[in-house]
């Protein structure tokens, strides 16, 4: 069992994976990457400031890899001695 990644780490971003799982990035239902539509969504007066938050988020995410994520793993040793310390 396992998974086995398409690509190397360093090129797989934290937007890749959450996409694979949840879908597009969006944090509210009027983003402009969302197929969902709020009843509201042609008057509302703070829809143009959620597509910026989310723009901002998913360039975040964008800039870290799985590579990125997994570089200070080695820290938790080989038998993940620490992680268990700290539990």
């Amino acid at each position: 069992g396992g998974y086995v990644l398409g690509r190397e780490s360093e090129a797989i971003t934290l937007v890749d994976v959450i996409q694979a799982v949840e879908g597009p990035i969006a944090l509210t239902a009027c983003a402009d990457t969302s197929d969902e539509h709020c009843s509201i969504e042609k008057v509302c007066p703070v829809q143009g400031k959620w597509n910026r938050v989310n723009h901002a988020v998913r360039a975040a995410l964008t800039e870290v890899t799985l590579a990125d994520m997994a570089a200070d793993m080695a820290a938790f040793g080989q038998d993940g001695a620490l992680l268990a310390a700290v539990k």
